[in-house]
């Protein structure tokens, strides 16, 4: 366990062990919420110089329309 932001503890890890990929969860929060809150795997997407895996938890259901290859909704 290390102390300090997410991000930047992340970001340090990351360069020190010369991690190429971070796999971490999160949680869907209303916008309400994420104005107090913060979006701690946006942040982590923005600081990392390694590529980023974001779990959902089981269940989750995006408002995001799937398409098809034509374009057409699913």
């Amino acid at each position: 366990m290390l102390a300090g932001r997410t991000n930047e503890v992340l970001q340090q890890l990351v360069a020190e062990q010369d991690i190429d990929l971070v796999v971490m969860g999160a949680v869907a929060r209303n916008r309400l919420k994420r104005i107090f809150l913060g979006s701690t795997a946006e942040r982590v997407l923005e600081h990392l110089d390694s590529d980023v895996l974001v779990v959902k938890a089981p269940g989750f259901s995006t408002p995001v329309e799937a398409y098809d290859d034509h374009g057409a909704p699913k």
